[in-house]
């Protein structure tokens, strides 16, 4: 059997802890661009597909916000 070399094991560990600090940093941005804490958010992303929707969650807030800064455009 042949085991993985270390720099690859570190690797993977630095993109697992990449990949969990992910949903925090997308969490924050919600808030950030709605101007308030977001609470409505899973709290742990479990899936790819959480992921995903929590992702959305950051578009769609983006779009308000830029809504929002335009002249003459209704909320």
């Amino acid at each position: 059997m042949v085991l993985p070399s270390e720099s690859l094991i570190e690797e993977i560990a630095t993109s697992r802890r990449g990949f969990t600090e992910l949903p925090d940093k997308a969490r924050e941005l919600v808030g950030l661009l709605a101007g308030s804490p977001a609470t409505t958010t899973p709290v742990e992303i479990g899936s790819m597909k959480e992921l995903e929707a929590l992702l959305q969650l950051v578009t769609e807030a983006q779009r308000k916000k830029r809504r929002k800064k335009r002249p003459g455009c209704t909320p």
